[in-house]
């Protein structure tokens, strides 16, 4: 009988080990089966919104401000294009506001051409009145001095 109970004993302990594995083996491929399908399902969530920031920066690298990423998430990846997005329209205005500096700059340089024209042609205006007055005072000076000699001579 000992036998016979040690014989059952080790089948039903065999059965018992073959279901084990089994089982194991079961969780296993479930188990790789659940990780395939989560890194998948990951996979298509979280790289098209990245492929699209990552396209957006390098259209940025290449001087287009006009670039705009579309926000769906509140993810780190959403965070991350509406940061793209803050930024690009920052370093727009920055750039608007140096044009606009630029262009008061250039306007108040052309004016300030046409003024320094303008004092040019007053100035070469006042040297020749200046010069007409000075050879006007040399002929008078000179006018003076005859008189002056002629005074001088005895008449008659």
């Amino acid at each position: 009988m000992n036998n016979k109970e040690g014989k059952k004993a080790g089948e039903e302990a065999m059965q018992m080990v073959s279901r084990s594995s089994t089982l194991t083996w079961i969780v296993l491929l479930l188990s790789v089966g659940i990780s395939i399908f989560i890194g998948t399902f990951l996979t298509r969530s979280i790289a098209p919104p990245l492929v699209v920031a990552a396209e957006a920066l390098e259209r940025v690298a290449h001087k287009d401000l006009t670039v705009s990423v579309d926000v769906h998430s509140t993810d780190e990846v959403g965070r991350l294009s509406e940061a793209l997005n803050q930024s690009v329209i920052a370093t727009r205005e920055v750039l608007s506001g140096i044009a606009q500096a630029a262009e008061t700059l250039s306007a108040a340089t052309e004016e300030l051409s046409v003024r320094s024209a303008q004092t040019s042609g007053n100035a070469k205006t006042q040297s020749a009145s200046t010069n007409q007055i000075a050879a006007a005072a040399q002929e008078m000076v000179a006018t003076i001095g005859e008189i002056s000699h002629n005074a001088r001579k005895p008449r008659g």
